[in-house]
């Protein structure tokens, strides 16, 4: 098997109704096999946990990237207790239909990319804060992933190339600060392990969806927020704030001596969406935004 095989992850269905071309062109071929709002709406309210559970995993598609840098978290310290609550009236944009049309895919063993995400594969964090990804890669030889960034209208926002550890981690990335979510906009993401750059059909993908909210002063009361600080994890899981909850524990586990109570914390807030079985994983010391340490070079003679 080559480096560049996932045969060892999946045996995937072939996609016949997506084919050639790159991410926008796809990307808007499955727009155009998405009826309307209101099919997608009815697709969603008849949707079971299962089914949502599935829309996380691994999927064939193509993607094409550059590469860039990000930042990191500043948060203040956890509570033991992290319980999401989903926001009120809040759920996945119509164009997510489009992923009942992708073919499924059949995987061997346990082994799944999965989005640390909420059963409906949508989030939301306050504006102007950092926003950060985070994902379960499994285990292989392949090592180049990709994330695409996409607005509301299907315009790509931004992407990059990513090296992967090739070890099974939880991993994260970062958006670059001088990138901007539009408050109050849903956008929608994909995560992709490249596992042939010659057949680009052969990807594995993850998505979902982020929006960035401007909060009313009564919640960023409850919030106890600060612009240096941020929001504790325990209050943005009660708000429904799912990207800074996971984002702020899982700074305290990679930045903080407190490891029993980050650890516990991150374990309750996984078990709250129905992703305690990945609450072992280890998580990545560094971010992905973060390029790795290149070998010095060797002495010339």
């Amino acid at each position: 098997m080559s480096d560049h095989d996932c045969a060892n992850l999946f045996t995937a269905i072939p996609v016949t109704a997506i084919t050639g071309g790159s991410i926008v062109r796809r990307i808007l071929q499955m727009q155009r096999f998405t009826s309307t709002l209101e099919l997608a709406s009815s697709r969603r309210s008849l949707s079971t946990a299962a089914s949502s559970r599935r829309s996380r995993r691994i999927q064939p598609i193509a993607l094409s990237l550059a590469i860039a840098l990000a930042a990191s978290f500043g948060w203040e310290s956890i509570a033991l207790a992290q319980e999401y609550v989903p926001p009120p009236n809040v759920g996945i944009p119509g164009r997510a239909a489009q992923r009942e049309l992708v073919p499924p895919v059949r995987v061997t063993g346990d082994i799944l990319l999965t989005a640390l995400l909420p059963e409906n594969s949508y989030g939301l964090q306050l504006d102007e804060m950092p926003t950060t990804w985070f994902w379960y890669k499994p285990e292989t030889s392949v090592t180049t992933g990709e994330f695409s960034l996409l607005d509301e209208a299907g315009n790509l926002v931004y992407e990059t190339a990513l090296s992967l550890p090739a070890e099974a981690q939880i991993v994260s990335f970062t958006l670059p600060a001088t990138i901007a979510l539009e408050p109050n906009t849903d956008y929608q993401w994909y995560f992709s392990i490249v596992c042939d750059p010659d057949d680009r059909a052969q990807d594995l993908f993850t998505e979902g969806w982020i929006r960035a909210i401007t909060p009313s002063p009564a919640l960023l009361e409850e919030l106890e927020f600060s612009p240096s600080a941020g929001v504790s994890a325990e209050s943005a899981a009660a708000n429904g704030l799912w990207y800074d909850a996971i984002g702020s524990i899982a700074n305290q586990r990679r930045n903080s001596s407190q490891t029993a109570e980050a650890e516990a914390a991150w374990r309750s807030l996984l078990e709250s969406v129905n992703l305690g079985d990945l609450a072992d994983v280890p998580l990545s010391e560094t971010d992905l935004s973060i390029p790795p340490e290149q070998p010095a070079p060797a002495d010339q003679p």
